[in-house]
């Protein structure tokens, strides 16, 4: 017998398993950024879905790690540090594939970006 609680809860299970799953699949984003210190770090993207997203981290000794959701088609993301001095944004893309960035965050938007197939 189908009773309201059992129809609410697949309900909510429909709605939210594709985005769980979703959060288990992720990428990597990571980085050498000289100058960078322990300063913050972070990605803003619209999802597939049109979500607006922002994901953030501290850099430890100019060395930064983020992890973010795999997404299924080509998303550009931005990917930001902000202190008193340096106010840099990184346009990246994002999909399926892990993010590698290296260089200086005087110049951050000539940073070199390498992206390889998760699991490579």
């Amino acid at each position: 017998m189908i009773t309201i609680k059992n129809l609410l809860l697949a309900t909510l299970l429909f709605l939210f398993i594709p985005e769980l799953s979703l959060q288990k699949d992720t990428i990597q984003i990571s980085g050498t950024l000289r100058g960078l210190k322990n300063k913050s770090v972070w990605i803003s993207f619209s999802d597939d879905s049109g979500i607006s997203r922002s994901y953030k981290t501290n850099g430890s000794n100019d060395f930064f790690t983020l992890k973010v959701p795999k997404q299924r088609k080509l998303i550009s993301a931005n990917l930001n540090i902000s202190s008193a001095n340096v106010k840099s944004t990184l346009m990246l893309l994002i999909n399926n594939q892990n993010i590698r960035v290296w260089g200086e965050i005087s110049d951050l938007p000539s940073a070199k970006i390498s992206y390889t197939k998760k699991g490579s």
